[in-house]
């Protein structure tokens, strides 16, 4: 039986904060066990936190989000 879930309708890149047109819903069945954010909870995903680099297409799952930036302001990264 399908379920409604979230998902991104451009790329989101590592550390980049979620915007409302970034993601939609889509009605698709995927087993119970999978992660996944449900449609009607994309509201509480705006503004936070790419926590990963999120392909265009891609079903939201929780461990790609998070509430606070990657980087503390006043902190810097060097890869």
């Amino acid at each position: 039986m399908a379920r409604t879930f979230g998902r991104s309708t451009s790329i989101v890149r590592a550390g980049e904060q979620i915007t409302a047109d970034q993601l939609r819903t889509v009605s698709i069945d995927i087993d119970h066990q999978v992660p996944a954010v449900a449609g009607d909870q994309l509201a509480v995903v705006v503004g936070q936190y790419a926590r990963t680099y999120i392909p265009s297409g891609s079903v939201l799952a929780p461990q790609l989000i998070q509430p606070t930036d990657l980087v503390a302001a006043g902190s810097s990264v060097v890869s």
